[in-house]
């Protein structure tokens, strides 16, 4: 018979003879996991965050504003419009003696072609703009600027934008840019839409459900320009103009964050939202309302509700 001894010292049991038997007995470890708990945002955090968002937003107005003007650049539009067939420049721009739903019919199937035409030829090779999040530590912020600086697209100038324009690659943010300046070159009255991708500021407490955002999102005209002085920048909360209906704001699933390692060797398979951030909505006189046309997403063509995200 064995007797457990009541330390963890070894024990030794006599058999018998010279021979003996050495047991040792160890308590079980007790293994501890440790969750790693985020620290609360403070108050000073919390106005620098707003303050930041601001900014954010400011920068975000500003580059496109500026992309809208340069949609109306004539050496890009010039070279741009020699993709389009000249029966889709006719079907762009209808007889007025024609009627109405024939005026309208004709326009749409104008941009069908323009679109088919388009996507025929541009190539989406790099990102667009995506929603960002607060980065957790200095190097996830490193890593994210790196990753920003290697895959992302950085068009500067004018003339940088002709000479991508020339390439007809790079994002679909950017696609939906030229496709803008190439219906522009029709002759057809197109505004750029964009959904802004800000930052947010504020944080959401454990146990309690985030206010859902206002959908906001800005509309472009091409005869914008910097000595206007119209207020061309609609969010949800103004009234909408009698001239058509504003498209919402897509929202976006969780954003599940990148690991570093796996940016390292990325493919040209980006992966982007099912819904664009950048759209074109063209006028159709015939019967005056306002109609999105995205070739590179949703690749429709007046369906409003391509572009709204389920509830």
């Amino acid at each position: 018979m064995v007797q457990q001894p009541a330390t963890n010292s070894p024990n030794t049991v006599h058999m018998g003879g010279d021979e003996s038997l050495d047991i040792t007995l160890e308590e079980p470890t007790v293994r501890r996991t440790l969750v790693r708990r985020r620290k609360p945002v403070t108050g000073s955090e919390n106005r620098l965050r707003l303050d930041i968002h601001k900014a954010h937003i400011l920068c975000l107005l500003g580059h496109v504003y500026t992309r809208n003007l340069w949609c109306n650049d004539d050496d890009v539009q010039q070279y741009l419009k020699q993709m389009l067939p000249k029966q889709a420049i006719s079907l762009l721009n209808p007889r007025e003696s024609m009627p109405q739903f024939q005026r309208s019919t004709t326009f749409i199937d104008g941009l069908k072609q323009a679109s088919e035409a388009f996507v025929r030829r541009f190539k989406i090779t790099a990102p667009g703009l995506r929603r960002p999040y607060w980065a957790e530590n200095l190097e996830e912020c490193k890593d994210i600027a790196a990753s920003i600086m290697r895959d992302g697209e950085i068009i500067s100038t004018r003339e940088e934008f002709r000479e991508q324009a020339k390439k007809l690659q790079g994002s679909r943010d950017f696609g939906a840019q030229l496709f803008c300046a190439l219906l522009r070159s029709a002759a057809v009255e197109a505004r750029l839409v964009c959904s802004l991708q800000v930052l947010p500021f504020f944080g959401v407490a454990k146990g309690t459900s985030p206010e859902k955002p206002k959908r906001d999102y800005i509309v472009i005209s091409s005869d914008d320009n910097l000595s206007s002085s119209d207020d061309r920048v609609v969010t949800q909360s103004s009234s909408p103009p009698a001239k058509g209906r504003r498209l919402g704001q897509p929202s976006f699933k969780t954003q599940v964050r990148p690991s570093s390692s796996n940016n390292l060797h990325r493919s040209r398979n980006f992966t982007n939202s099912p819904y664009p951030v950048f759209w074109v909505e063209v006028f159709n006189e015939a019967v005056q309302k306002w109609i999105p046309v995205d070739p590179l997403v949703t690749k429709t063509v007046a369906k409003p509700s391509k572009f709204e995200p389920p509830a």
